[in-house]
């Protein structure tokens, strides 16, 4: 089973080590629960329990902690060891962690930023796309959650990603293209398609004021 998680990891290992590490660098408003959940997955593609017999987490017992089913899972596979779990047990946990390390983690904490959002929820899509090739069960339920909740990848949002550093400039310029595009052609079809009512006179006064 660890030979099946480090195969699975292995392509996704140096980018979680990379963004974790600058999570928990850069970021001094996370909160500890969401420091915790960056460690954990910062441990888990690289984890030797012959070498570390503990976690280096602070758990925090602080309202409005994360959901421990996200947290728990992680310790328990980890520390599979010291626990009595049956076959399925070990597979349900192990492939919970391997999506949590792969896409949810870092969708999660990235969430909260405003002008990357067009892009993350792009990335997040193309990820739970082809996540079926890992898990088939878990990447058809996930992607077809998210497809509910498109409606907030609009036209008006993309706009931020000219905001957005890590979006290249090749990128932004094409982007400014096709919307001045788009807007000349819109104004032209409305123009075209417009009919303005007649003049009509002033409304007569409602209800019981109409003589």
């Amino acid at each position: 089973m660890v030979e099946e998680v480090a195969t699975v990891l292995e392509d996704v290992k140096d980018e979680a080590l990379r963004w974790t590490l600058q999570v928990l660098q850069e970021r001094e408003d996370l909160r500890d629960d969401y420091r915790d959940w960056s460690k954990l997955v910062n441990l888990f593609p690289r984890w030797c329990p012959s070498r570390w017999n503990s976690i280096p987490c602070s758990w925090s017992n602080a309202p409005g902690q994360m959901d421990v089913k996200v947290l728990y899972p992680f310790k328990i596979w980890m520390f599979r060891g010291q626990f009595r779990l049956t076959k399925k047990e070990g597979v349900d946990s192990s492939g919970f962690c391997l999506f949590v390390v792969r896409v949810y983690a870092k969708a999660w904490i990235e969430a909260s930023f405003s002008v990357q959002a067009p892009r993350l929820d792009l990335e997040l899509i193309k990820a739970l796309g082809t996540y079926d090739k890992i898990d088939p069960e878990i990447g058809d339920v996930a992607l077809s959650k998210l497809s509910s909740h498109l409606w907030y990848v609009s036209e008006e949002l993309v706009g931020l990603s000219v905001f957005d550093s890590d979006v290249s400039c090749e990128t932004k310029n094409a982007m400014v293209t096709a919307l001045r595009e788009r807007n000349l052609t819109e104004r032209t079809r409305l123009r075209k398609e417009s009919r303005f009512p007649k003049e009509v006179g002033p409304r007569s006064p409602p209800g019981r004021l109409r003589q």
